[in-house]
């Protein structure tokens, strides 16, 4: 799946995680993201570290990856965690 990356809403499994922060050096188009497996999901009872997906962003015009992706805290995110090289895992 390519969504165009926005603040604003990723819904993963029932939930919505708000105000995913991407970080660009420079940016000369449009910031584009894939996530994938999509859809993403986790099964009960699933022990915290398991990989629920992987998010990768970009600048379109010149392929310039994301420096950082963060999940900015609120209630949901307590739930997940996003490593520097854009894997979302549960906790």
């Amino acid at each position: 799946m390519l969504m165009r990356a926005r603040k604003g809403m990723l819904t993963l499994l029932g939930l919505v995680l708000t105000g995913l922060a991407l970080t660009l050096e420079t940016c000369e188009g449009k910031v584009y993201m894939t996530v994938s497996p999509y859809p993403a999901r986790v099964y009960e009872n699933a022990p915290a570290g398991v990989q629920v997906l992987t998010v990768k962003a970009y600048d379109n015009v010149t392929g310039t990856s994301v420096t950082s992706i963060e999940l900015e805290k609120n209630s949901d995110a307590e739930y997940f965690r996003i490593g520097s090289d854009g894997i979302l895992g549960n906790n």
